[in-house]
């Protein structure tokens, strides 16, 4: 039986993260060309981007996971701050996304042409496919820190300290 793909080192992680954004952006150009910007070629770009981060979720690692079994559906990282921080990028993301949004929303000075409605799709799609991410990491920093609270944290020892018979004292290294 094959052990599954697991990514545990950060050369890898940031390896998957480059190789898989060219790939997305690649696709959705190919679609995009193909399918002259429709709404079709929005829902493949946002299966797409979503897909890259839940596979990512599912392949990496921390150094204190177990690498075999595979993750619960709501963990994103291995450790709850990471987990936080990833949603709060995803959520000024959205909000950044939203604001250039409401920009569209402005009336056209003369002789601009009018707003197309695939630009509305786009940051629509775009707007709410952020906000998801955004959710799913934050719903993992809020499990993981309880979980976190739950287990006692294992008491980091130094080698040169702790003698067999340690009494307690510092020793000169």
């Amino acid at each position: 039986m094959r052990k599954p793909l697991r990514i545990t080192t950060v050369r890898g992680k940031w390896a998957y993260a480059v190789v898989g954004w060219i790939v997305v952006l690649a696709t959705n150009r190919l679609v995009a060309t193909f399918a002259d910007h429709s709404v079709g070629a929005e829902i493949v770009a946002t299966i797409l981007f979503v897909a890259l981060f839940v596979v990512g979720a599912r392949l990496f690692r921390g150094q204190d996971e177990l690498r075999d079994p595979p993750r619960p559906w709501w963990r994103m990282t291995a450790r709850a701050t990471l987990s936080r921080r990833l949603g709060v990028l995803f959520a000024v993301l959205a909000g950044a996304m939203a604001l250039s949004g409401l920009g569209l929303m402005l009336p056209r000075p003369p002789g601009r042409p009018p707003v197309a409605p695939i630009d509305v799709v786009t940051v629509t799609t775009t707007v709410l496919t952020y906000g998801a991410v955004a959710v799913l990491y934050i719903i993992s920093g809020r499990r993981l820190k309880r979980l976190e609270t739950q287990q006692p944290t294992p008491e980091k020892v130094d080698p040169a300290l702790s003698a067999p018979f340690d009494d307690g004292w510092p020793r000169a290294r």
